[in-house]
């Protein structure tokens, strides 16, 4: 089965680190390049904020589903990111989980916004092999009723009735998942999703909770949520979401041109492209699409692929190692993204 290439979360660490190592060169001196920072921007390019305004970098925004509360992972330290929660319009900003040397990281809230999940990552120093732990967590959005959820699990997604999450488990020393699993958002009950062999990816909930969609080798599948009727959709596929109703966006690859984002029906039958562009989120009405387009842009569309626009361009660089619909603000006409000025790099 092939492996598809991906930036795993243990890369995403040492990105990280990097990333906060090069922020803190020259001190005493204006930094050569600005930090990365939450920002929000009108999805017609106007009103752009820069929201966390942290003292070193910020990344992975997740906005609450009533949209008053952003959740982000803040560096402290290399190799150490804490996860913060702040108001929308970016006061109120708070620690609510830090494990030390580890990294708290892929948050994402609940439907009812009462908990927010979340993994950490301890990074060992044996590459290139992964040699670090991954769990997963739920916490409140003021830092109490912390719970493990699951060890050697990553990439947690809520079901649509806030009771289970499915997530990414069975990591192997190469940072590839090998199985999915589904378990309680109370603890406990933890049961694998499909009883097969193969590199596993990205599980995503159906509006309904009914099934689930997911990457698994180079194909794209949905399967009950039970791991019944598993179908295959798409070929040389990632990173699929799910609509409200039938419709799943995916990032779809071949060997000759740049991926593009495409569409299908959950119910199986013919793909059919929209645009050039990478990792994709539909907006929490399922009406628009934000992708990123040629790696250093921000990009919406219509899922007819109508009403394409750039949002965010160059000299910005994105801080995004994930999109979803927690990039969205709740009426679709904000977007929340983690970007810094590149426009010096350094020499």
């Amino acid at each position: 089965m092939q492996s598809r290439p991906r930036l795993t979360t243990c890369v995403g660490v040492a990105v990280f680190a990097a990333v906060l190592a090069g922020a803190s060169r020259g001190a005493g001196t204006p930094p050569i390049n600005p930090n990365f920072q939450i920002r929000s921007i009108g999805i017609d390019g106007t009103g752009a904020r820069n929201l966390s305004q942290g003292p070193l970098n910020d990344y992975e925004p997740a906005v609450s589903p009533d949209g008053r509360k952003i959740a982000f992972s803040r560096a402290t330290t290399p190799g150490d990111w804490d996860l913060w929660v702040m108001n929308s319009d970016g006061t109120g900003q708070r620690a609510i989980a830090s494990f030390g040397k580890q990294s708290e990281l892929d948050a994402t809230w609940s439907p009812d916004g009462r908990l927010i999940a979340f993994g950490s990552v301890t990074q060992s120093s044996c590459p290139p092999r992964f040699c670090g732990s991954q769990t997963l967590w739920v916490v409140r959005p003021d830092g109490t009723g912390l719970r493990r959820i699951s060890d050697d699990a990553r990439y947690p997604r809520w079901s649509p009735d806030g009771r289970k999450l499915v997530f990414e488990g069975r990591i192997d020393p190469y940072g590839e998942a090998n199985a999915i699993y589904v378990a309680r958002a109370a603890g406990g009950g933890a049961r694998r999703l499909v009883r097969a062999r193969g590199i596993f990816a990205h599980p995503v909930w159906s509006p309904n909770g009914r099934r689930i969609a997911f990457i698994w080798g180079a194909g794209l599948y949905v399967t009950r949520a039970d791991g019944t009727r598993r179908t295959r959709l798409v070929l040389r596929a990632r990173e699929p979401e799910w609509a409200p109703g039938n419709a799943i966006a995916f990032q779809k690859y071949g060997s000759a041109h740049r991926p593009l984002i495409a569409i299908v029906s959950s119910r199986g039958g013919r793909w059919r492209s929209i645009a050039f562009g990478d990792k994709v989120a539909w907006n929490r009405r399922g009406r628009q699409l934000v992708f990123t387009y040629f790696s250093s842009r921000l990009a919406v569309i219509g899922p007819d692929g109508h009403g394409f626009r750039i949002v965010v361009d160059r000299p910005w660089e994105l801080g995004l190692m994930r999109l979803g619909p927690w990039n969205w603000s709740r009426d679709g006409r904000t977007l929340f993204y983690s970007a810094r000025d590149n426009s010096n790099p350094p020499p």
